[in-house]
């Protein structure tokens, strides 16, 4: 072969690998072009579509929804990604390259259409094998300089799908930011089918309703019959409702839904399967759980149909026992680790578990002794009802303190085993361990305060100067009211020194004499007092009637004077 005809084949060769180079990009765009518009129109509907069904709720319209958008969105892409095949031949790519490389153009699309005819050529006169290789050879030699990449960029497409993509995500991150769980809430909506969109009967569909309870085994409660009920329910929490009634239209098919009062608007009810006979009966059960309602809904050959109105579902709760405790006081103090006498009155409606009693100190744990029943009781028999007692309560197992102070009280347990037990508690009773040492600390205060009393009734009687008879009765009832001040402390004193044990027989001998010595001193100032003022009251006071009560006041002062530094030494 020579130079001229290799040359020619190359050219020939090059055409159409130029060709199909371009064409694989144009259907690469075309791809990502119908890709990118699935994801982002998919994901954009999707967020939009989940979000109304959060917002609105369960809803028969949700799920031919999701399926329309979906299918529209698989059309779309479908759509894009056909336009592909407009570049299926190598005259419809040659046309693209010509409206991008005009200097080419048309030179490209003969060299294309007069190699396809190439074979013919022999027999047609005016044309030449030779032509057609040198049209050839100077297409390709311009398309040499003509780069596939640059003739579809990809770049820019690739940058408005990073740009879309990402607006997606900025979207589902606000949604998901601002509003956490709307997304499985929309799911939920779309997925499941609510009871509310059956189509509800304008009459009654189901007749003859009887219930018959089954209460749960800890109440020991036999089974109750009711006969031609409405249908409504009250029942303690985990009573076994079984419901038979009869349909009133003709229905192969039927169930029960039952809702909940505390559902949230996004979940489904509860749907259980019912029993239908031949004869139109029907069967069926449920546990009552929960405050709410349930509807019989028959399914024939068209729209399941629901009842007009739902029976109601009411629960009636397990009262705590009634818990009574009595102890010595309410707050007791102790000598020391003594046991201590309680009393108990417990009783529940159903059956008692367990009674304990309950201690804590201050800032320290919790501790419990169970006191009823004890260990030697028969666990075979049905639990008592009522239960009251007495327990005698070591006190050596609380490690008191003085001055710590213990709140106790009792609690019991009932024997419900729906959900558990109910806990009742008595009142709060306290005890407090006698401290030695702040009684005798407390005394002293009191002896220090009785001092501070005598020392200013002192100073206010020596500073007493007389002016005149009118002046020196006033100053002696503002007196009195000190003196039975210091006589009314003296005499607290005396009996909270009783309960010292530090205290000495002497102290108190000393403090109980000077308590009578100030009394009598104050009755006989008193009654002179009150007989002077009622002379001025009168106006029959005269001079020198004062000087007795003057005398007295001679008397308190000494008195006053020996009681201060007894005091003081004591």
């Amino acid at each position: 072969m020579s130079v001229e005809a290799e040359a020619v084949e190359a050219s020939g060769k090059a055409i159409p690998r130029f060709l199909d180079a371009v064409r694989a990009r144009l259907r690469l765009e075309r791809a990502l072009k119908g890709a990118s518009a699935w994801v982002i129109g998919a994901g954009g509907g999707a967020l939009l579509l989940l979000s109304a069904a959060a917002l609105i709720g369960p809803s028969a319209i949700w799920r031919p929804l999701a399926w329309l958008a979906a299918i529209s969105a698989l059309g779309a892409a479908a759509a894009v990604i056909g336009l592909s095949r407009a570049f299926r031949s190598d005259d419809s790519v040659a046309r693209f390259v010509g409206r991008r490389v005009p200097e080419v153009g048309d030179e490209l699309l003969s060299a294309v259409e007069l190699e396809r005819e190439l074979p013919q050529m022999s027999a047609r006169p005016g044309l030449s094998s030779e032509l057609v290789g040198a049209l050839a050879e100077r297409v390709a030699g311009r398309l040499a300089k003509v780069a596939p990449h640059a003739l579809v960029d990809l770049r820019r497409l690739k940058q408005q799908i990073a740009i879309g993509l990402g607006l997606m995500g900025v979207a589902y991150l606000l949604v998901l930011g601002l509003w956490p769980g709307t997304l499985a809430r929309g799911f939920s909506a779309i997925k499941a089918p609510r009871f509310d969109h059956f189509a509800t009967s304008s009459e009654p569909i189901v007749g003859d309703l009887r219930l018959e309870l089954h209460f749960p085994a800890y109440t020991q409660l036999p089974p109750r019959v009711i006969p031609s009920s409405s249908g409504q329910v009250l029942a303690l929490p985990g009573t076994e409702v079984r419901i038979s009634a009869r349909a009133l239209v003709p229905a192969p098919r039927a169930r029960l839904i039952v809702s909940a009062d505390d559902r949230p608007p996004d979940e489904p009810p509860d749907e259980l399967p019912v029993t239908v006979s031949s004869g139109g009966a029907l069967f069926t059960k449920l546990i009552a759980s929960k405050p709410g309602s349930y509807r019989f809904v028959l399914e024939g050959a068209g729209r399941p149909v629901q009842e007009p109105e739902a029976h109601r579902i009411d629960l009636e709760p397990d009262r705590a026992p009634r818990v009574d405790l009595y102890a010595p006081a309410e707050s007791l103090n102790v000598a020391g680790p003594h046991p201590v006498e309680l009393a108990y009155s417990v009783d529940d409606d159903y059956g008692l578990g367990a009674i304990e009693l309950v201690w804590k100190s201050e800032g320290g744990a919790e501790h419990r002794r169970q006191i009823w029943p004890d260990a030697a009781a028969n666990k075979t028999q049905a639990p008592p009802r009522t239960a009251a007692g007495k327990h005698l309560w070591d006190l050596g197992e609380l490690d008191l303190k003085p001055g710590v102070r213990i709140a106790y009280h009792l609690e019991a347990k009932d024997n419900d085993t729906v959900p558990g037990p109910n806990v009742g508690m008595s009142r709060t009773f306290y005890l407090t361990m006698f401290d030695p040492r702040q009684k005798h600390e407390a005394a002293i205060q009191d002896q220090q305060q009785l001092l501070e009393l005598a020392l200013a009734q002192l100073a206010d009687r020596v500073e007493l100067k007389k002016t005149g008879e009118m002046q020196t009765v006033s100053a002696f009832v503002r007196l009195r009211a000190g003196a039975e001040a210091l006589i009314g402390a003296l005499g607290r004193s005396t009996e909270r020194l009783g309960g010292d044990p530090q205290a000495t027989a002497s102290t108190q001998k000393e403090l109980q004499e000077m308590l009578g010595r100030l009394a009598k001193l104050g009755r006989d100032e008193a009654r002179l007092t009150d007989e002077l003022r009622d002379r001025a009251r009168r106006g029959t006071l005269k001079a020198g009637q004062t000087r007795p009560l003057e005398a007295e006041n001679a008397k308190q002062v000494a008195e006053l004077e020996r009681d201060a530094i007894a005091l003081d030494n004591l």
